[in-house]
C-alpha cells in the first residue's frame, strides 16, 4: 500500500516498523491513509512514520534501497539511478524569463 525511502537507510525493504519515512518521496495509496491530524509531531517525516505505521506494520509496505539520505534525510540515488532533490532547481530550468510567475509556492 507505499512505496517509501527510509531516511535511515536501515536497508530494510519490507515490513520496515523502525524505519524513519521521507515524506519528500513516497507514494500511498488512498485507501491506505490514516488520519493524520492525530499525530502532533513538529517533523513531518516522524508524523508520517507515525501515520503510515498501519501500512508498515502489516507488510505492506516497499522501501527502496541505495537512497543514499546521509548526512540528511535527502533522496540521492545511486550513481546509476538518479535522483536530484533540489530546492533551487527552478534557477537551472531552462525558462523563459519570469516563468512560472509564482516559483516559490
Amino acid at each position: 500500500d507505499g512505496i517509501f525511502a527510509d531516511c535511515d537507510d536501515k536497508k530494510c525493504e519490507k515490513h520496515c516498523t523502525a524505519s524513519v519515512i521521507n515524506t519528500d518521496f513516497l507514494a500511498v495509496r488512498v485507501s491506505a491513509l490514516t488520519d493524520f491530524s492525530k499525530f502532533k509531531i513538529w517533523n513531518a517525516d516522524i508524523q508520517a512514520t507515525h501515520a503510515l505505521k498501519n501500512i508498515t506494520a502489516a507488510g505492506r509496505d516497499r522501501f527502496l534501497q541505495g537512497t543514499r539520505m546521509h548526512p540528511a534525510c535527502r533522496v540521492r540515488g545511486r550513481s546509476d539511478l538518479p535522483v536530484l532533490h533540489s530546492h533551487s532547481l527552478y534557477r537551472q530550468c531552462p525558462l523563459r524569463k519570469g516563468e512560472p510567475r509564482k516559483r516559490d509556492g
